[in-house]
């Protein structure tokens, strides 16, 4: 086995953590009567159950975060099996067709969660910290959902998603 030196290319660096699988999620909230979405793959649920916190890290370079960020509440969708091809859509940067034909539920605290997605968090941000060129988002959890009849989707190796049902396999 070979070790790979720390200066190495930004591509190997995701190669490398993409052998780690993760789970995708949309952040979601109205903002000035504008839906603002975005996809992140380091969402982490169970940070802590008292308060109960979740942790996301997101990129300072997004220009999609810091409009995000100062929603009251944001909605994260664990994406399901069924909305692959949704995660290039609403990673694009085209900001004007991000979510055309994608179904979303509006929270009463002003939340946007994706409809069909296999569970979902009404958040709040708790806390932000500078960690290297991201920021570690911490936010508390205020409500969820759950659809158990759906599997979630998830991102592993070579940047690929996948059913979780077919890690197993």
């Amino acid at each position: 086995m070979e070790s790979t030196p720390p200066a190495a290319a930004d591509l190997d660096v995701r190669d490398a953590f993409a052998a780690y699988p993760t789970g995708l999620v949309a952040l979601a909230a109205e903002q000035g009567g504008e839906v603002e979405v975005m996809i992140a793959s380091s969402f982490s649920v169970g940070v802590s159950q008292e308060p109960p916190l979740a942790s996301v890290a997101l990129q300072r370079t997004s220009r999609t975060w810091p409009v995000l960020g100062r929603a009251a509440r944001i909605g994260v969708s664990v994406l399901s099996t069924g909305q692959g091809a949704l995660t290039r859509q609403i990673a694009s940067r085209d900001r004007d067709g991000r979510l055309v034909g994608v179904d979303l539920d509006r929270l009463p605290g002003g939340a946007v969660v994706l409809a069909g997605c296999a569970a979902w968090y009404e958040t709040e941000v708790h806390e932000v910290h500078a960690v290297g060129d991201h920021d570690l988002v911490l936010l508390r959890v205020l409500g969820f959902g759950v659809d158990h009849g759906t599997e979630p989707l998830v991102w592993r190796l070579r940047r690929r998603w996948h059913a979780a049902a077919d890690l197993h396999a």
